[in-house]
Protein backbone atom coordinates (compact mmCIF):
# COMPACT_ATOMS: atom_id res chain seq x y z
CA UNK A 1 0.00 0.00 0.00
CA UNK A 2 2.68 2.25 0.78
CA UNK A 3 4.36 1.61 -2.64
CA UNK A 4 0.99 2.46 -3.81
CA UNK A 5 0.77 6.02 -2.26
CA UNK A 6 3.91 7.01 -3.54
CA UNK A 7 2.80 6.70 -7.11
CA UNK A 8 0.84 9.95 -6.46
CA UNK A 9 3.19 12.88 -8.00
CA UNK A 10 4.48 15.09 -5.58
CA UNK A 11 2.80 18.26 -6.03
CA UNK A 12 -0.54 16.87 -6.50
CA UNK A 13 -0.04 15.99 -2.90
CA UNK A 14 1.18 19.06 -2.42
CA UNK A 15 -2.09 20.42 -4.12
CA UNK A 16 -3.72 18.58 -1.20
CA UNK A 17 -1.72 19.73 1.37
CA UNK A 18 -2.35 23.57 0.40
CA UNK A 19 -5.86 23.35 0.96
CA UNK A 20 -5.94 21.91 3.99
CA UNK A 21 -3.66 24.30 4.87
CA UNK A 22 -6.07 27.18 4.42
CA UNK A 23 -7.64 25.61 7.44
CA UNK A 24 -4.26 25.41 9.47
CA UNK A 25 -4.17 22.02 9.73
CA UNK A 26 -1.51 19.09 7.85
CA UNK A 27 -3.54 17.40 5.42
CA UNK A 28 -3.73 13.71 6.44
CA UNK A 29 -3.32 11.83 2.74
CA UNK A 30 -5.08 9.73 2.41
CA UNK A 31 -7.83 11.06 4.71
CA UNK A 32 -8.35 8.56 8.11
CA UNK A 33 -10.95 7.40 9.71
CA UNK A 34 -9.30 7.11 13.22
CA UNK A 35 -6.73 9.99 13.12
CA UNK A 36 -8.87 12.22 16.61
CA UNK A 37 -7.43 14.56 18.81
CA UNK A 38 -5.14 12.13 21.53
CA UNK A 39 -3.83 10.39 18.49
CA UNK A 40 -0.18 9.92 19.42
CA UNK A 41 2.22 8.69 16.83
CA UNK A 42 5.24 8.86 15.14
CA UNK A 43 7.07 9.80 11.61
CA UNK A 44 9.07 7.28 10.06
CA UNK A 45 10.44 6.41 7.33
CA UNK A 46 9.90 3.69 4.06
CA UNK A 47 12.29 2.12 1.83
CA UNK A 48 11.93 4.83 -0.86
CA UNK A 49 12.96 7.84 1.90
CA UNK A 50 9.35 9.16 2.18
CA UNK A 51 7.77 9.75 5.42
CA UNK A 52 4.71 8.27 7.01
CA UNK A 53 2.75 8.12 10.01
CA UNK A 54 3.09 4.93 12.27
CA UNK A 55 0.12 5.23 15.52
CA UNK A 56 1.30 4.35 18.86
CA UNK A 57 -2.04 4.89 20.38
CA UNK A 58 -5.67 6.03 19.83
CA UNK A 59 -6.28 7.97 22.92
CA UNK A 60 -3.29 9.52 25.45
CA UNK A 61 -5.80 11.15 27.62
CA UNK A 62 -8.17 8.91 29.88
CA UNK A 63 -10.65 11.30 29.30
CA UNK A 64 -12.42 11.61 25.83
CA UNK A 65 -14.67 14.71 25.94
CA UNK A 66 -13.51 16.82 23.07
CA UNK A 67 -14.72 19.85 22.06
CA UNK A 68 -16.12 19.57 18.14
CA UNK A 69 -17.20 22.97 16.62
CA UNK A 70 -19.33 22.95 13.00
CA UNK A 71 -17.14 24.43 10.52
CA UNK A 72 -17.91 24.91 6.48
CA UNK A 73 -15.84 23.45 4.01
CA UNK A 74 -14.82 24.48 0.49
CA UNK A 75 -15.74 21.69 -2.67
CA UNK A 76 -12.23 21.09 -4.33
CA UNK A 77 -12.71 20.19 -8.22
CA UNK A 78 -10.42 18.43 -10.31
CA UNK A 79 -10.67 19.25 -14.10
CA UNK A 80 -7.52 17.45 -15.59
CA UNK A 81 -7.39 13.48 -15.72
CA UNK A 82 -3.67 13.44 -14.59
CA UNK A 83 -5.03 14.93 -11.37
CA UNK A 84 -8.06 12.09 -10.90
CA UNK A 85 -5.25 10.02 -9.35
CA UNK A 86 -5.08 12.94 -6.40
CA UNK A 87 -9.16 13.50 -5.90
CA UNK A 88 -9.03 9.24 -5.22
CA UNK A 89 -5.94 9.66 -3.48
CA UNK A 90 -7.85 11.48 -0.61
CA UNK A 91 -10.69 9.01 -0.55
CA UNK A 92 -8.40 6.05 -1.37
CA UNK A 93 -10.76 4.57 2.07
CA UNK A 94 -13.70 4.77 0.59
CA UNK A 95 -12.92 2.71 -2.60
CA UNK A 96 -12.48 -0.89 -3.25
CA UNK A 97 -9.61 0.06 -5.51
CA UNK A 98 -8.72 4.03 -6.08
CA UNK A 99 -6.58 3.38 -9.37
CA UNK A 100 -9.19 1.05 -10.60
CA UNK A 101 -11.93 3.89 -10.07
CA UNK A 102 -8.89 6.42 -11.86
CA UNK A 103 -9.27 4.28 -14.52
CA UNK A 104 -12.84 3.68 -15.05
CA UNK A 105 -13.18 7.59 -14.91
CA UNK A 106 -11.12 8.35 -17.79
CA UNK A 107 -12.44 5.30 -19.53
CA UNK A 108 -15.84 6.87 -19.20
CA UNK A 109 -14.69 10.00 -20.04
CA UNK A 110 -14.99 11.95 -17.43
CA UNK A 111 -14.03 15.65 -17.54
CA UNK A 112 -14.05 16.88 -14.10
CA UNK A 113 -14.22 15.49 -10.23
CA UNK A 114 -15.78 17.27 -7.63
CA UNK A 115 -15.01 16.64 -4.05
CA UNK A 116 -17.21 17.97 -1.03
CA UNK A 117 -17.13 17.66 2.77
CA UNK A 118 -20.16 17.52 4.45
CA UNK A 119 -20.98 17.88 8.41
CA UNK A 120 -17.70 18.93 8.89
CA UNK A 121 -15.91 19.93 12.54
CA UNK A 122 -12.95 20.92 14.33
CA UNK A 123 -12.17 18.54 16.95
CA UNK A 124 -10.16 19.62 19.81
CA UNK A 125 -8.67 18.77 23.18
CA UNK A 126 -10.58 20.57 26.56
CA UNK A 127 -8.85 22.85 28.03
CA UNK A 128 -9.02 20.88 31.05
CA UNK A 129 -6.51 18.53 29.81
CA UNK A 130 -4.99 20.63 27.38
CA UNK A 131 -1.26 19.85 27.89
CA UNK A 132 1.46 22.75 27.81
CA UNK A 133 4.95 23.07 27.72
CA UNK A 134 5.85 23.84 31.34
CA UNK A 135 3.80 20.50 31.99
CA UNK A 136 0.52 19.93 33.41
CA UNK A 137 -0.45 16.50 35.39
CA UNK A 138 -2.82 14.41 33.24
CA UNK A 139 -4.58 11.35 33.62
CA UNK A 140 -3.62 9.34 30.87
CA UNK A 141 -5.11 5.58 29.07
CA UNK A 142 -3.42 3.20 30.36
CA UNK A 143 -3.44 1.34 27.38
CA UNK A 144 -1.53 4.14 25.35
CA UNK A 145 0.78 4.67 28.69
CA UNK A 146 1.46 1.01 28.71
CA UNK A 147 2.31 1.34 25.01
CA UNK A 148 5.12 4.38 25.63
CA UNK A 149 6.58 2.98 28.85
CA UNK A 150 7.60 0.04 26.45
CA UNK A 151 9.37 2.18 23.61
CA UNK A 152 11.31 4.15 26.63
CA UNK A 153 12.43 0.37 27.51
CA UNK A 154 13.06 -0.70 24.00
CA UNK A 155 15.41 2.79 23.89
CA UNK A 156 13.21 4.14 20.81
CA UNK A 157 14.25 8.21 20.68
CA UNK A 158 12.20 8.98 17.95
CA UNK A 159 9.79 12.02 18.09
CA UNK A 160 6.25 11.41 19.58
CA UNK A 161 3.37 14.02 18.34
CA UNK A 162 0.05 14.21 19.95
CA UNK A 163 -2.84 15.33 17.86
CA UNK A 164 -3.99 18.80 19.70
CA UNK A 165 -6.77 19.72 16.95
CA UNK A 166 -8.36 17.71 13.70
CA UNK A 167 -10.46 18.39 10.99
CA UNK A 168 -12.99 16.02 10.99
CA UNK A 169 -16.39 15.14 8.39
CA UNK A 170 -18.92 12.76 8.27
CA UNK A 171 -20.03 12.33 4.54
CA UNK A 172 -18.00 12.72 1.01
CA UNK A 173 -20.17 13.90 -1.75
CA UNK A 174 -18.31 13.05 -5.46
CA UNK A 175 -19.65 14.79 -8.29
CA UNK A 176 -18.59 14.01 -12.03
CA UNK A 177 -19.06 16.04 -15.47
CA UNK A 178 -19.19 13.33 -18.00
CA UNK A 179 -21.44 12.59 -21.53
CA UNK A 180 -24.74 12.61 -20.57
CA UNK A 181 -25.68 9.42 -22.17
CA UNK A 182 -23.13 7.55 -20.02
CA UNK A 183 -25.21 4.72 -18.01
CA UNK A 184 -23.00 3.80 -14.89
CA UNK A 185 -23.90 4.70 -11.89
CA UNK A 186 -21.01 6.78 -10.06
CA UNK A 187 -21.26 4.59 -7.35
CA UNK A 188 -20.25 1.40 -9.36
CA UNK A 189 -17.99 3.78 -11.75
CA UNK A 190 -16.02 4.59 -8.55
CA UNK A 191 -16.59 1.27 -7.02
CA UNK A 192 -17.47 2.53 -3.64
CA UNK A 193 -16.28 -0.15 -0.50
CA UNK A 194 -19.53 -1.42 0.32
CA UNK A 195 -18.76 -1.08 4.08
CA UNK A 196 -19.79 2.69 3.44
CA UNK A 197 -23.25 3.72 3.21
CA UNK A 198 -24.01 5.72 0.11
CA UNK A 199 -26.83 7.32 -1.91
CA UNK A 200 -26.82 8.11 -5.26
CA UNK A 201 -27.32 11.32 -6.69
CA UNK A 202 -28.55 10.67 -10.17
CA UNK A 203 -26.17 9.74 -12.61
CA UNK A 204 -23.38 12.38 -11.79
CA UNK A 205 -22.96 12.08 -8.00
CA UNK A 206 -22.80 9.79 -4.93
CA UNK A 207 -23.25 10.58 -1.67
CA UNK A 208 -21.11 8.53 1.00
CA UNK A 209 -21.46 8.30 5.00
CA UNK A 210 -17.54 7.75 6.31
CA UNK A 211 -16.66 9.81 9.01
CA UNK A 212 -12.66 10.14 8.50
CA UNK A 213 -10.57 12.86 9.57
CA UNK A 214 -8.85 15.37 6.49
CA UNK A 215 -6.02 17.14 8.93
CA UNK A 216 -4.66 17.88 12.04
CA UNK A 217 -2.29 19.62 13.93
CA UNK A 218 -0.10 17.81 16.22
CA UNK A 219 2.32 18.92 19.47
CA UNK A 220 5.73 17.15 20.14
CA UNK A 221 5.50 15.61 23.30
CA UNK A 222 8.47 16.88 25.25
CA UNK A 223 8.46 14.68 28.38
CA UNK A 224 6.05 12.55 29.94
CA UNK A 225 7.39 12.55 33.68
CA UNK A 226 6.10 11.46 37.35
CA UNK A 227 3.14 13.35 38.78
CA UNK A 228 3.03 14.36 42.64
CA UNK A 229 2.72 11.41 45.16
CA UNK A 230 -1.03 10.79 46.08
CA UNK A 231 -2.11 11.33 42.85
CA UNK A 232 -4.52 8.25 40.39
CA UNK A 233 -1.99 5.95 38.73
CA UNK A 234 -2.05 6.85 35.14
CA UNK A 235 -1.43 10.25 35.75
CA UNK A 236 1.86 11.94 34.49
CA UNK A 237 3.40 15.39 33.87
CA UNK A 238 3.32 16.04 30.33
CA UNK A 239 5.43 18.53 28.64
CA UNK A 240 4.87 19.37 24.90
CA UNK A 241 6.15 21.47 22.34
CA UNK A 242 4.97 23.58 19.41
CA UNK A 243 6.26 21.22 15.78
CA UNK A 244 5.99 22.00 12.21
CA UNK A 245 5.64 18.67 10.70
CA UNK A 246 7.13 17.84 7.78
CA UNK A 247 5.27 16.39 4.68
CA UNK A 248 4.04 12.61 5.18
CA UNK A 249 1.48 9.81 4.22
CA UNK A 250 -1.38 9.26 6.34
CA UNK A 251 -0.58 5.20 6.62
CA UNK A 252 0.58 2.89 9.26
Amino acid sequence: MLAFLSAFAANAHADFASYIAQYDFTALYPARPNFGSGTVFRIERSPDGSRYTRVICRNLFARRDFVRTAVGLKSVEYDDAERFGEAMGVIYGLLTSSRQSEENLIAQKVTAVKLSYDDAVIERLPATIQPVEAGTPIELDSTCLAALTKLEHEGKDDRIYVVDRALFVNRFTIRVERPSNSTVELAEMLGISPEHEYRSIGMHGVEVTAPYYLGMNALLISEIGPAKPGTRAETRIVKTKSAKLPLFRAWQ
